[in-house]
């Protein structure tokens, strides 16, 4: 289902909606616990495919809303696997900046208009159309 641009855009629909991140995060989600955070960090199955989701909904949603309310979650689960020795999987915290940006940016709105202007004015050349 993932393999396909349609199958793509409904799997980060689907994940989206209400609640349903909020089951996979705890997969991946660091709890501080060091037992468990190290757990973590092995490359087992389940986690990766979670991560993997996860990068999917980052690289396909269009439903900002739902970033903005999960995003100390996800930005928590970036920051932890950013070190990883897979490529795939650090590049999370790669997928992660724009929502950084946004959140930093949104915590001092009156603020926000001139440094969205420069992200905007920086990254227009980086797009190859």
């Amino acid at each position: 289902m993932t393999l396909t641009p349609a199958g793509k855009q409904a799997v980060a629909g689907i994940l989206s909606m209400e609640h349903n991140l909020s089951i996979l995060l705890p997969f991946i989600e660091p709890k501080g616990n060091r037992e468990h955070d190290l757990k973590l960090k092995k490359q087992c199955i389940s986690n990766r495919y979670v991560l993997l989701l996860l990068i999917q909904l980052l690289q396909d949603s269009a439903n900002s809303r739902f970033l903005l309310t999960n995003c100390k979650r996800i930005l928590s689960v970036a920051d932890f696997f950013k070190d990883n020795t897979s490529s795939l999987i650090s590049s999370i915290f790669h997928w992660t900046n724009p929502l950084r940006t946004m959140v930093n940016l949104l915590d001092k709105p009156h603020q926000a208009v001139v440094p969205l202007m420069d992200i905007i004015s920086e990254e227009i050349p980086k797009l190859s159309c």
